[in-house]
């Protein structure tokens, strides 16, 4: 039988790579908690893992991700990056993530929330219109079933929540 659960909680883990993952096609859970030194994700490093449905990376140091760092991930639902550094999330970087149920960036250092990091195919998401608080144009954006938030401390939320959400699931 194939490999489908890998829980890394043990070393120096600086840099997860392009590659690192091959050989793992049947790969439906990884999660790299509490290194405190996983500062880097290679692009599209987990293309190599296309079933994979849940990822936690909790309470690493990642400060910034690739646009294309969930590339090839369309069964992923449940990514967590709770406990990191982000700051800004980049242009489409979540796209991929067409079967997306909850979303985790709870306790990191973001400073925006923008549709910007949703852009992208999103066949499998229901999508909804949005219209930030100041302004008359509307916008295309997801549903985001589950967002978790909390203690984003400088998050600006003065233009509103840039997506759909269930008012209820957003923490």
């Amino acid at each position: 039988p194939a490999l489908q659960h890998i829980s890394y909680t043990d070393g120096s883990l600086a840099l997860l790579s392009p590659g690192v993952l091959a050989g793992l096609p049947q790969l439906a859970s990884l999660s790299i908690n509490f290194q405190g030194s996983l500062t880097q994700l290679g692009p599209s490093v987990f293309v190599a893992v296309p079933t994979l449905a849940t990822l936690h990376l909790i309470s690493n140091a990642l400060g910034q991700l690739d646009p294309l760092t969930f590339a090839g991930l369309s069964a992923l639902i449940q990514p967590s990056l709770y406990g990191n550094a982000l700051t800004a999330l980049p242009f489409g970087v979540f796209s991929p993530l067409v079967s997306l149920v909850q979303l985790n960036l709870q306790l990191n250092s973001l400073t925006a929330l923008t549709p910007a990091a949703f852009y992208g195919s999103f066949s499998g998401v229901q999508t909804s219109s949005w219209m930030p608080l100041n302004s008359t144009t509307s916008t295309t954006v997801p549903v985001v079933p589950q967002l978790q938030v909390y203690g984003n401390e400088e998050l600006d939320w003065s233009r509103g929540l840039p997506f759909a959400a269930v008012p209820a699931n957003v923490k």
